[in-house]
């Protein structure tokens, strides 16, 4: 990750897929916009997509630690491990306070505020 920014008790307020890149758009705590960018998607699992989306965290594990109560609650095609396991791509999970939670599997995520613009990223 490009910054150490905590997205705990941040609301996500927008998700855009553009191509292969997934953006989860919203505010921090301290109402601050904050763009997360997730490159070269290959899958995810999101979801609900509620009136208040907060996170509690998001955290990044090797194949190898994901939690079991991970991969029981979620199902998570063969062939997305077989991309995990080749070490081209990354597991990131979005642990919800409330609403919206899941796993992206993606080559990269880059983080940072958008400036006071709109959660739209230029691409």
């Amino acid at each position: 990750m490009t910054e150490n920014i905590s997205y705990h008790d941040a609301e996500i307020n927008s998700i855009q897929k553009v191509d292969h890149t997934l953006l989860l758009g919203g505010l921090l705590a301290n109402n601050t916009p904050f763009l997360i960018r997730f490159d070269n998607v290959i899958g995810w699992d999101l979801d609900p997509f509620e009136e208040q989306n907060v996170i509690f965290d998001i955290r990044n594990y090797a194949v190898s630690q994901i939690p079991k109560w991970i991969t029981e609650n979620f199902e998570i095609p063969v062939q997305y491990f077989e991309c995990l396991n080749s070490g081209m791509y990354q597991f990131y999970f979005i642990e919800p306070s409330v609403g919206l939670g899941g796993y992206i599997i993606a080559s990269e995520l880059s983080q940072g505020s958008t400036g006071g613009q709109t959660t739209n990223a230029e691409l």
